[in-house]
């Protein structure tokens, strides 16, 4: 069942939207919960039918028996008490099962939230956010563990009164028997005692039954929910193999929506849906309602033909709507008609499709396992693919080769690299249609226009005569001149192929290109004859510096190159349950309260035992022999006075032990939880380099809702069982003194057994939970490259994997299963022994005439027969117990990583002491020139072996309020810049000084504070836009409107990026482009006429737009969903803008912070930029040379090394040099 459960999971999700509006996003159940919680829990329904059954059958039985001996009143009490607890039970497990469901959905938001802060994790420890976003995570916990704590709390009250049941019906139907005037001597009390024996087992299974029975129709339901999420329509879509003779793509009278970010929509829909139930006369209320929530973001294409070979790029503003064209052609988008009074709306596909998304996705496996993608291996067409995409150089500095296992999300590779990657295993496809979403906006100029030649006009367009269409913000390489060369601009979701419109958006960038250009040839015309002349090259250049050679770098370093594992396997601990994890697991408890705890099991045993004992003594003929029995008449009275008090002893004591399991199940939750958060927030970046997502989150999921559920359940059963386990043989060694030969016997056979089965067992747990975090890996992994999956049809493909996953899984669990039956057979053995050594040892005392009592052989049979069930349980829930506390053996894992200690100052050895005062001096020397950030002699490597350095004998100053850029090859280091000075990684030799302060005496706090920072991909969570550029929420809607206000590029969003028009605007746009004539003046005052148009329309309504900001808190109010993907990576550059304005510190740096702009928007942002930080200084990391000349200067890196220094104008003087290299390349 579980195996068919997660086929059904896995094959849904290839089918369901990637993109849905935000309310429904919100419902979303996460899969990874999905997955390793759910069709476990959903599995045992079988189990919890038979249970409820089988018991309810064997309580009927009884019942019978019990009244064939009593009577009907005696039975009629016991069966209206039976009733009565039966209703409780009812209510408790229905109280349950209610907040069972909303404990998943909490649940689910957690593991939602922590998987968004993984994966974001490096832009959160850049921008200080550890402890905010410990927080959120926390009070998300917070309020599911609320309901975890009412559910520990009704299933403890439960669990009190079926462990009284039993003595409390014996009490009922003997207390009636005897006021009927019976006499209890008279009768065999001990068959009585032997039915209730019987009685505690079903009594105590029922509630477990339906417990279980409850738990998983709520995660049969969870997962059926999942099952009826909306699908991809193929209405009106139509994709064929076969290629066309003519067009590649067709697409008629078709318009594609954008998924809504309004967070109130959902609320509105409620709203009309009640104005539907209790009013007829709020038509005109619904129609507004309904024209709000369908004022959507579209794009419209009223007639698209792309031809076949045809090369097409996509150009526009940032929002425009580019990626949503290429989201529309692979059908992830809604869409619908676009005009009624056309033909139905038509999309056609002729063939196969390559697909390279824009946020580029990779598996966690080796680089020649993610280019090939399924594909057989051939050698010459992978060469070609390799060669054409640049990556050769990349693999000779890897040690490994493209045999190099990529981390989680990419992490141990720069962005060009990652992206070059995603477009190899693209072309290596070889796909007839080609879409490329913005494949260049990682990679420097040098390399983007060599991967273009290469890859997409001379491999893709030439060689195998593919279709491309590719959307991009770079335009150096648009060659208007080419022959099957085709424009298309986006603008507002509108298609607009007419020449004279997109000439005219592009030609102000051109021109100023040209001039550039043109400015640049005379420049270096210039400086070459000057240096023929005067035969000094370089000499005037006195801040330039070319670091070629290696000077000054410490001999004991050893540059090599690292040797990496070619496996990324979950390690797992070895042999018996370590001393750590047992102490771990009691102290989460409390030690004192697991005392008490502990005190209290045996105590309800004693208990129990004492009424037994009474009841023997009791029934025997000469009571006035029993001092014991004349003490209990002394204190309480009469046989139903002293049962009664005995009962409520039982009871009290019940009550007392089950209170104190609830605190301790409490605290250990909590405890453990906390630990493990806080572990994995404040892990350094090492650990989530080589840790796949799933790894982490098969912890925060299966093996915290392990810890939460079934670990602390199974302790409590243990040490239930455990007493009786204990009390039973000492009850019959108490009758029968020679049995203690037997039982110390079963016990040493009992542990030999026990031993052998334990280590399998437990070897198999630990082999499961990891077989079970690679499984989780593969559902995680594949769930943010969907549209990639199935765009190249290669769901076949991670099928195949996912079922070699859960193949591995299910096979340990079968073997674990088989070894379970093997244990259990002999503990069936071993325990019905002892009811034979008992009953051999009555008939000896008949047969030879011993003297005995028939109670105490009555209640030596029930002992042995009670102690043959309860001695296989306690074998199994200790084992039970065994494996469920490998959970908190796999968070103890984690107690052992690196941490980042916010508060803590580096310390510095003693061998390092006199450099850093001789720096500190030189500093001092210095200081009139007032530097902001210093590098002095810096190396820096990922590898474990420090052999192979991302940064090597950096040196550098830069002084307050200078504007600096690092340019250079993908993978030269430029990011490693960042890493160091933030402390992202710890150097392995050198100083960074940070306002002529060492940075390793100040706490990673301090420094970090100091620092702002727009990351390469930045972070965004599922929240509003508010929490995501304030999560501390320090700032007011109103300030925060204010101060975003003041800046340009806000007015550019929402001229460039109006995504809220009406139906009737967007028609008559698609109308009035089509029938224009080559009409430029035309075309450009209906461009006028709609923007107005829109402007206006903007004023007057309400939208969810990113960019109408008339309504101060509606901008703020719009939802983002998981990791910003119903926003374009344009937008989400310009939010992370906006995060630093907010920060408003002194030093701000910028990784690639513009590679998804277009160059107007990328120009108005550095234009805003630099007056921002007009008093700043700033560190900006780009492969971008549009804006080049505004820093004062300019730092060439290339393999880890500054091989270049200077001003922008400086540098294009050096002859063949590295900048002039980038340069050319540019232009």
């Amino acid at each position: 069942m579980q195996t068919q459960l997660r086929y059904l999971i896995l094959e849904k999700s290839f089918r369901i939207q990637c993109f849905q509006d935000s309310d429904q996003v919100q419902s979303k159940i996460d899969q990874s919960q999905l997955m390793a919680v759910d069709t476990k829990g959903s599995a045992l329904i079988y189990y919890g039918l038979v249970e409820m059954i089988t018991s309810t059958l064997t309580l009927v039985v009884i019942i019978y028996f019990v009244y064939v001996k009593l009577g009907a009143k005696a039975t009629l009490n016991g069966l209206i008490v039976l009733i009565i607890a039966l209703s409780i039970n009812i209510f408790i497990h229905r109280s349950i099962n209610i907040l069972f469901r909303k404990k998943k959905e909490m649940t689910d938001k957690r593991v939602s939230l922590t998987k968004d802060v993984v994966e974001g994790i490096k832009s959160i420890k850049y921008l200080g956010w550890e402890q905010v976003f410990l927080k959120k995570i926390e009070q998300a916990r917070e309020k599911e563990f609320n309901l975890t704590r009412k559910i520990q709390l009704l299933d403890c009250l439960g669990n009190i009164l079926w462990i009284s049941l039993g003595y409390i019906l014996l009490y009922v139907f003997l207390s009636a028997y005897s006021d009927e005037g019976n006499d209890v001597l008279k009768q065999n009390i001990f068959t009585v005692l032997a039915l209730f024996a019987y009685i505690k087992q079903p009594l105590g299974t029922i509630p477990y039954g339906i417990n279980f029975f409850l738990k998983a129709k709520v995660q049969i339901n969870r997962i059926d929910s999942f099952l009826q999420l909306k699908e991809i329509s193929q209405i009106g879509y139509h994709i064929s193999h076969k290629l066309n003779s003519q067009n590649a793509i067709t697409i008629i009278n078709a318009q594609f929506f954008w998924p809504s970010n309004d967070k109130r929509q959902k609320k509105l829909k409620q709203e009309l849906k009640f104005n539907e139930e209790t009013s007829t006369d709020l038509f005109e209320q619904e129609q507004e309602g309904l024209n709000h929530i369908e004022k959507r973001f579209s794009v419209k294409v009223p007639d698209l033909q792309i031809k076949q070979g045809s090369l097409n790029v996509i150009i526009g503003e940032i929002g425009s709507g580019k990626t949503a064209l290429l989201l529309s052609i692979l059908n992830e988008l809604d869409h619908c008609q676009l005009s009624e009074f056309q033909e139905e709306n038509k999309i056609e596909i002729y063939g196969t499709i390559g697909y390279v998304s824009q946020n580029h996705w990779l598996q966690n496996k080796t680089i020649q396992e993610n280019i090939l993608f399924g594909e057989k291996f051939d050698q010459q067409w992978y060469n070609q693919c390799i060669k054409a995409c640049e990556l050769d150089e990349d693999f000779r500095y890897f040690s490994e080769s493209d045999q190099k296992i990529i981390g989680p999300v990419g992490s141990n590779l720069s962005g060009g690299q990652r992206q070059r990657i995603s477009l190899c295993r693209a072309v290596y496809q070889r796909k007839d249609i080609y879409l490329f979403d913005d494949i260049f906006s990682s990679l420097d100029a040098k390399i983007s226009l060599r991967v273009y030649e290469q890859v997409v006009i001379h491999l893709l367009n030439q060689v195998l005569g593919s279709t491309i269409l590719i959307v991009s913000s770079h335009y150096q390489f648009i060659d208007l001149n080419r022959q099957n060369l085709n424009l298309i601009y986006v603008t507002n979701g509108n298609i607009i192929q007419n020449k004279q419109i997109i000439q005219q958006y592009l030609n102000d960038y051109q021109i100023q290109t040209k001039q550039d250009n043109e400015e640049y040839n005379q420049k270096s015309q210039k400086q070459l004859v000057d240096q023929e002349d005067q035969n000094l090259p370089n000499q005037n250049l006195n801040n330039i510096e070319k670091i070629n050679e290696k000077n000054g770098e410490p001999s004991q370093i050893q540059q090599n190159k690292p040797v990496l594992s070619k496996k990324n396997e979950e390690e797992r601990e070895k042999g018996n349950i370590n001393r750590k994890t047992l102490i771990s697991f009691f102290r989460s408890r409390g030690f004192l309260f697991s005392l008490i705890h502990l005190f209290l099991s045996f105590s309800i045993q004693a208990s129990q035992m004492l009424t037994d004992f009474w009841l023997k003594d009791y029934t025997r003929s000469n009571i006035s022999q029993s001092s014991f029995q004349q003490f209990l008449s002394y204190l309480f009275g009469g046989f139903n006075e002293i049962f009664k008090a005995l009962t409520l002893i039982n009871f009290i004591i019940a009550f007392l032990c089950g209170f104190f399991h609830f605190l301790s199940s409490n605290n250990s939750s909590q405890y453990l939880f906390k630990i493990l958060n806080k572990q994995i927030i404040f892990s350094k970046m090492v650990f989530f380099d080589k840790n796949p997502i799933g790894r982490i989150l098969s912890r925060v999921s299966s093996d915290q809702s392990k810890i939460d559920d079934i670990l602390q359940t199974h302790y409590h059963i243990f040490l239930e069982k455990l007493a009786y386990l204990i009390g039973y043989p000492i009850g019959m060694i108490i009758q029968f003194p020679w049995t203690i030969l037997h039982f110390t016997l079963i016990i040493l056979l009992a542990i030999q057994i026990s031993k052998r089965y334990r280590a399998s067992s437990r070897e198999l747990t630990r082999l499961h939970s990891v077989n079970q975090g690679q499984m989780l890996t593969v559902i995680s992994e594949n769930s943010s490259g969907l549209s990639v999956i199935r765009s190249m049809n290669k769901e076949r493909i991670i099928m195949q994997e996912f079922i070699q996953s859960m193949e591995n899984n299910n096979q340990s669990q079968i073997v674990q299963d088989a070894v379970s039956v093997w244990f259990v057979m002999r503990l069936f053995i071993l325990s019905n022994s002892s009811f034979l050594i008992i009953v051999i040892s009555n008939l000896y005392i008949v047969f030879t005439g011993q003297e005995v009592t028939g109670n105490t052989v009555a209640l030596g049979l029930i002992y042995s027969m009670l102690f043959s069930t309860v001695f296989s349980d306690v074998m199994n829930y200790f084992n039970y117990f065994e494996q469920d506390v490998i959970s908190v053996e796999r968070i103890n894992q984690y107690l052992d990583n690196p941490l980042e200690d916010l508060q803590s100052r580096n310390s510095i050895s003693n061998d390092q002491q006199f450099r850093v005062v001789f720096d500190e001096e030189i500093v001092k020397q210095k200081s009139d020139e007032d530097f902001a950030i210093s590098f002095k002699n810096v190396y820096l490597s990922y590898s474990k072996n420090n052999d192979n350095f991302a940064l090597k004998n950096i040196s550098f100053d830069i002084k307050r309020g200078e504007k600096i850029a690092f340019c250079g090859r993908t993978g030269s280091g430029k990011t490693s810049i960042l890493n160091a000075l933030f402390r992202l990684y710890e150097i392995n030799s050198g100083q960074i000084y940070l306002n002529q302060k060492n940075s390793n005496e100040m706490t990673l706090q301090e420094l970090r504070e100091q620092l702002s920072i727009i990351p390469q991909y930045g972070f965004l969570f599922n929240s509003t836009m508010q929490e995501n550029l304030d999560p501390q929420m320090k700032k007011a809607k109103e300030e925060m409107i204010k101060i975003f206000k003041r800046f340009e590029c806000l007015k550019v969003l929402e001229q460039s990026n109006s995504k809220q028009t009406t139906k009737q605007q967007n028609k008559s746009l698609s109308d009035k482009q089509t029938g224009i004539k080559n009409s430029y003046q035309e075309l450009q005052q209906i461009e006028k006429e709609c923007s107005s148009q829109k402007e206006n329309e903007i004023k007057q309504q309400q939208n969810d737009s990113l960019t109408n900001y008339d309504d101060n808190s509606q901008f703020l109010d719009m939802l983002i969903q998981e990791s910003g993907k119903n926003l374009s990576n344009g937008e989400k550059q310009i939010i992370n803008f906006f995060r630093i304005i907010l920060r408003n510190n002194s030093i701000l740096c910028l990784d690639e912070a513009t590679s998804n702009m277009d160059p107007k928007t990328d120009k108005i942002l550095h234009e805003e930029l630099f007056k921002f930080s007009e008093n700043k200084t700033l560190i900006v990391i780009t492969h971008r040379l549009e804006n080049i000349e505004m820093f004062d200067r300019v730092y060439v890196m290339d393999k880890g090394e500054i091989v270049e220094q200077g001003h922008a104008s400086e540098l294009k003087k050096i002859q063949n040099g590295f900048f002039n290299k980038l340069l050319e390349n540019k232009i």
